[in-house]
């Protein structure tokens, strides 16, 4: 970090630390510290944080399934989607359903961008077809995320179809 002794003006850096390795201790160095016409043997650290690099976990999200008033043959998928890392639908998230509470499950739907909800989240829906599974009434749905993508899903929801 350079700077020029008597600008008054505070330095910033983001350091990253070498690829991958554990340290159990870190050191920080100042070599020279007259910044701001202070005394050249001070420095101040007004923030410093420290964290794990994480690896962006698969996970799968089902909720507790629904009584439908009858079997419903279709259920379209409705959810807000993130990509924090670069994804791709159908491949990085897939979604799916049931009608009798998971013990079989449809096809994975076809997710496709339906608006771009705000700046940072797309409303993404999928359709699926239950028709030809047993039927019920015990209705949910189910979200996967693959490949070790950073994503995030809120406000899942579905509406059931006869």
């Amino acid at each position: 970090i350079n700077q020029e002794a008597g600008s008054g003006v505070a330095a910033t850096a983001e350091i990253t630390l070498g690829g991958g390795t554990a340290y159990k201790a870190v050191r920080l160095r100042c070599t020279s510290a007259s910044w701001g016409g202070g005394s050249p043997d001070f420095a101040q650290i007004r923030e410093l944080e420290m964290y794990d690099a994480v690896v962006a976990a698969d996970i799968t999200l089902i909720p507790t399934a629904i009584t439908a008033g009858s079997a419903p043959d279709t259920v379209d998928i409705y959810m807000l989607h993130k990509a924090v890392d670069a994804t791709t639908l159908n491949t990085d998230l897939k979604a799916r359903a049931t009608r009798d509470d998971g013990s079989n499950w449809s096809d994975y739907v076809t997710l496709v961008e339906v608006c771009q909800y705000d700046a940072d989240y797309k409303l993404l829906k999928g359709t699926a077809d239950l028709s030809a599974l047993a039927s019920g009434t015990s209705v949910k749905w189910e979200i996967t995320t693959l490949n070790s993508k950073g994503q995030r899903v809120r406000a899942a929801a579905m509406i059931l179809n006869s």
